[in-house]
């Protein structure tokens, strides 16, 4: 997952990215809280007001395409394992027990 995908206040995985100004995206909450008690940009400290910030859609929709392909792969994997558990039970108890240790 690239980087640019987290925010630089919360670390995690951005769900509503604005920008700001000088190109520095952030999770909408995170920096509108930062905001509230400073007056710059948490990483140039530069002054940055909650105005100047805007919806970053290219990125927001990099993001939901990269949680939908993972989503799909969470599902197939669980679909792979349901299947295996039916016609090869021995082979999954094998592997729940490598994972135990």
């Amino acid at each position: 997952i690239p980087d640019s995908y987290f925010c630089p206040i919360t670390f995690e995985i951005m769900k509503d990215p604005v920008i700001d100004p000088e190109g520095y995206s952030y999770e909408k909450k995170a920096i509108q809280e930062w905001l509230k008690k400073n007056s710059t940009s948490p990483i140039t400290r530069t002054p940055l007001k909650t105005s100047d910030l805007v919806p970053n859609r290219s990125l927001k929709e990099s993001i939901d395409a990269i949680r939908k392909y993972i989503k799909k792969g969470e599902e197939k994997r669980k679909l792979d394992l349901e299947k295996l558990r039916k016609n090869k039970p021995s082979v999954v108890k094998k592997e729940e027990k490598k994972k135990k240790k």
